[in-house]
């Protein structure tokens, strides 16, 4: 089974960028890179790395495909489970550090 059909499975937002964070976390890990998890879910980040010393929040978000051939998309956005429906609010303005 494909990555792809794993994440069409998980179903709920949250389900998904859970994976996602997990994900990322792993291959911090791999790359001996420290990684700290906050302690609750609706923290403004999804996961805190210490490089050369210096500690920065880490965003982690699920990419999808896009309408256009080769190109992968992502919403920099955060879903949130309310008891009506979702909440969804943007992160403009509040990436600190990007890592390919």
């Amino acid at each position: 089974m494909s990555r792809r059909d794993q994440y069409d499975r998980l179903g709920e937002p949250q389900k998904r960028g859970q994976a996602t964070e997990a994900i990322v976390k792993a291959e911090q890990l791999a790359r001996d890179v420290s990684v700290l998890s906050p302690e609750y879910d609706n923290d403004p980040y999804d996961l805190v790395v210490e490089v050369d010393g210096e500690f920065h929040r880490i965003q982690a978000k699920t990419a999808h495909d896009a309408s256009i051939a080769g190109v992968v998309q992502f919403r920099t956005r955060s879903t949130r489970t309310k008891s009506d429906g979702y909440e969804r609010e943007g992160y403009e303005d509040d990436i600190e550090f990007s890592q390919y």
